[in-house]
């Protein structure tokens, strides 16, 4: 698969993989930099589910070529079909993706600011991080927040938000 210098090769991949242009295209980041900023695979696959039943929804993969394990897990509670870019592209080819998709769905990371920096719809999860501070900037997005008993926190440990 060709990859992304612009906007246009970033849509035309979706072509190419029969995606239909009116069909809606939502990134999906799992990964994050600390276990408790990270959400249930099953809950991913649960929101994943409802949106491609009522909406018919495409999902996009992003992250580290060690992330694409999160993304099979979560594609064995579907399949959902999701395009895997983990590892694939580079942080600019990554900002033609979320400018192409119609919406973010992920935790708190990087590349979450990077899709609302581009001005994608954001729906960020929360967990230790206080999300007023480190939320998506901009109009148009959303945070759920489960705070955790050490709120506002950088835990180092194995915690996740389970809630």
């Amino acid at each position: 698969m060709a990859f992304f210098g612009n906007d246009a090769k970033a849509r035309a991949s979706f072509s190419d993989a029969g995606w239909k242009s009116e069909e809606l295209k939502i990134v999906i980041h799992a990964a994050a930099s600390l276990p408790a900023k990270q959400w249930p695979l099953d809950r991913f696959a649960a929101v994943m589910s409802a949106l491609r039943e009522r909406y018919h929804a495409r999902f996009i993969y992003t992250g580290a070529h060690d992330d694409a394990a999160l993304y099979e897990e979560i594609e064995q509670r579907g399949p959902f079909q999701g395009m895997n870019l983990c590892g694939r592209t580079s942080l600019y080819e990554n900002l033609s993706i979320y400018r192409a998709a119609h919406l973010f769905f992920g935790v708190d990371s990087g590349p979450m600011h990077m899709a609302a920096a581009v001005g994608v719809p954001v729906v960020a999860l929360f967990g230790p991080t206080d999300e007023r501070m480190w939320g998506p900037w901009g109009d148009g997005h959303a945070i759920i927040s489960r705070r955790l008993s050490c709120y506002p926190c950088k835990p180092t440990n194995a915690w996740r938000m389970n809630a």
